[in-house]
């Protein structure tokens, strides 16, 4: 299992330019003490989140890093010209010296950032599966000629090249007819923040179903993170910026109420890495079980030194037990 950071780039303050250094700054970092991946969210419209130019915080980040590997969780590509984002993703992987992970997805249940770009109902998972198709070609081969609903190319090459041979693809998606498109190409699966396990096992078994080898997938899942001496001063300590992010999430639209409530604070609290040493050891065991691969924590504190110091204790205390569940 791999160790990665899951960062939104959350302005708490009110200070958008602090809020960008700080977090790059905890990037420089994690890539310092040994974490394995970075992944990086789009979001539009809010000024919480402030994470709209995926690309450009992704270059950013590659240039201030030597190791660790460059992820985006995800490009919502209904919102995008696939052809841009193949070449976008090329010269990052360039930029990063082949560091760079692909990640592709509809754009949630934003529905503000589906009015401004014009994208409407179940056509937004129809563009995800069709441009994604179209980056994975421009982004494979030369000369690419495409014809679907939405996007056309004829005899076209995207430069420049990427500087890996088949660029790290990942979906974020529950549905099966994504799924089985993942599994057709071999990408990986991104699964969304709160998760619990039953829906991750779920997600495993679904991509085995449509693998023509069986093959679980690449399963990328991220959580809720802190680490403290006990259970109950890692929980007392996460519970207010868990609470805050629910909070901000759910005026974006993100997240349902009821049973499928992803931002439930005592969900967040159940299925997060949050706790001492030895139960963060357990829950990320329990995520391995579950078919998770590489796991995406993401700080649940508006200090940015202690993220640091919980990042840090996570590559030196908890990797070697994430290292021994592979």
């Amino acid at each position: 299992m791999r160790l990665g950071l899951f960062l939104i780039m959350e302005n708490w303050d009110g200070d958008i330019p602090r809020a960008y250094a700080e977090h790059m700054e905890t990037i420089r970092q994690a890539d310092c003490v040994g974490i394995d991946e970075l992944w990086l969210a789009e979001h539009h419209f809010n000024d919480y989140s402030v994470s709209p130019s995926l690309s450009a915080l992704l270059a950013y980040a590659a240039g201030i890093t030597s190791r660790i590997d460059i992820g985006a969780a995800a490009y919502l590509l209904p919102f995008h010209d696939p052809v841009t984002i193949a070449e976008d993703v090329a010269t990052l992987d360039i930029l990063s010296h082949g560091r760079m992970l692909f990640g592709a997805a509809k754009g949630g249940p934003f529905e503000r950032q589906k009015a401004q770009f014009g994208v409407e109902g179940d056509e937004a998972r129809e563009r995800m599966l069709e441009g994604l198709d179209l980056v994975r070609r421009l982004l494979a081969e030369t000369s690419v000629d495409f014809s679907g609903k939405h996007y056309s190319a004829e005899g076209l090459t995207v430069y420049p090249r990427p500087v890996q041979p088949r660029v790290p693809t990942f979906i974020a998606s529950r549905d099966e007819t994504a799924i089985a498109l993942a599994a057709r190409h071999g990408f990986g699966l991104m699964a969304a923040h709160a998760w619990d396990l039953d829906r991750l096992r779920n997600q495993r078994d679904t991509y085995r179903e449509h693998h023509p080898e069986g093959t679980a997938p690449e399963l990328m899942a991220s959580r809720s993170f802190l680490v403290a001496e006990t259970d109950q001063a890692a929980r007392e300590a996460a519970r207010p910026h868990i609470r805050r992010f629910r909070k901000r999430m759910s005026r974006q639209g993100f997240g349902q109420r009821g049973e499928d409530d992803f931002f439930n604070e005592e969900r967040l609290l159940a299925n997060g890495v949050i706790g001492s040493p030895e139960t963060c050891r357990q829950r990320l065991a329990e995520l391995a079980e579950a078919g998770v691969t590489r796991v995406a924590l993401k700080p649940a504190t508006r200090d940015h030194v202690r993220a640091r110091e919980c990042l840090a204790a996570a590559a030196s205390d908890l990797k070697p037990a994430m290292e021994a569940c592979a």
